[in-house]
């Protein structure tokens, strides 16, 4: 777990252990007011302050800062920032001072330029998503761990079968990283699923009451077949 905190100049970054709260630092990161952090399935550590309002990548092994660039708007008060591992995309629950409100943004990882998504109810002082990998098609179990020097570690991808790729594809692909901390080296494994279709295809009709005809209604076409689960074995090194 890693967390930082900030005197409005100067924003170290620490690590915390989970069994007793105990903080370690780590570095400075050079950032004022660094408000929030959030870290995506790479690895890699972003955050934003909330005095020049710029984006950030971070080193979680020195705390060393890069800045990425503006994210576009009047930043205060209370932030929260957190990956969706089924996107892996970014999000904020900012309080922009010019609109006055809490407000849902998709933060860039490249440019460091936030967009509006839709309002919240004020400040936001945290924001998180569910664990997992893979995309909503694949997780990982457990998704880390402590090995010691010599042992091994079993680790069991489990495939959903009653995913639905949302481009149509019924064959869907990405790779399972591992990554060491502290960083010793790194390893890909690819994973790939094929669904078993086709079971695509197209709704026509009219929604009606008492034969008049109903606008805006949301027609939701479900199966009932069991979904399948393949399993498949791995370990650290």
């Amino acid at each position: 777990m890693y967390a930082a905190c900030t005197d409005g100049s100067e924003s170290p970054l620490y690590t915390v252990d989970p069994s007793t709260g105990a903080a370690t630092l780590i570095g400075p990161t050079g950032i004022p007011a660094l408000i929030d952090i959030a870290i995506d399935g790479t690895g890699q550590m972003y955050g934003y302050d909330i005095v020049n309002d710029n984006a950030y990548m971070i080193d979680k092994t020195t705390g060393t800062s890069t800045v990425i660039g503006s994210i576009g708007f009047d930043a205060s008060y209370a932030q929260g920032m957190g990956w969706d591992p089924a996107s892996d995309a970014i999000y904020m629950a900012a309080y922009n001072v010019s609109t006055g409100g809490g407000e849902l943004r998709l933060f860039d990882k490249v440019t460091g330029n936030t967009a509006v998504l839709g309002s919240l109810p004020g400040e936001i002082d945290a924001f998180a998503f569910p664990g997992g990998s893979g995309g909503g098609w694949a997780s990982i179990e457990p998704p880390s761990g402590v090995i010691a020097p010599g042992g091994s570690q079993p680790v069991i991808i489990t495939f959903d079968g009653s995913y639905v790729p949302p481009q149509k594809d019924l064959t869907v692909t990405g790779n399972l990283v591992f990554n060491s901390d502290p960083n010793v080296g790194q390893a890909t494994v690819a994973l790939s699923m094929t669904i078993q279709g086709p079971f695509f295809g197209i709704l026509n009709g009219t929604v009606t009451h008492g034969g008049t005809p109903v606008e805006g209604v949301t027609v939701t076409a479900t199966r009932e077949e069991s979904p399948v689960l393949y399993l498949c074995y791995g370990y650290w090194r």
